[in-house]
């Protein structure tokens, strides 16, 4: 199961979040997974907070118990503001291409 949701300005799409649901497999919880956000720089500001609350509101509807939220490394800015939010660091996540 998975959502996107879409911000639009004046009849136009800025940004958009979009996640997957998943069950932990340590706790059976439901967790929402972020697989991508983008808000077009133009348009930052109380958008990107509106963005995750609207996620949130809609990984509750759908019954998840816990969001997971990424960020690219190097990137405090928006690391301080998952913190300002309520969100903290839980893993380090490495990739690789193959």
């Amino acid at each position: 199961m998975g959502v996107i949701l879409a911000l639009r300005k004046d009849h136009e799409t800025v940004g958009g979040i979009g996640g997957l649901f998943a069950n932990d497999p340590n706790d059976g919880l439901l967790v929402a997974q972020e697989a991508f956000w983008f808000i077009h720089p133009e348009t930052r500001s109380l958008r990107s907070l509106r963005l995750i609350e609207a996620f949130e509101t809609c990984c509750q509807e759908r019954g998840a118990k816990r969001i997971l939220l990424a960020h690219l490394v190097g990137d405090e800015k928006i690391g301080r503001f998952f913190h300002r939010i309520g969100y903290k660091p839980l893993e380090t996540f490495y990739g690789k291409g193959i």
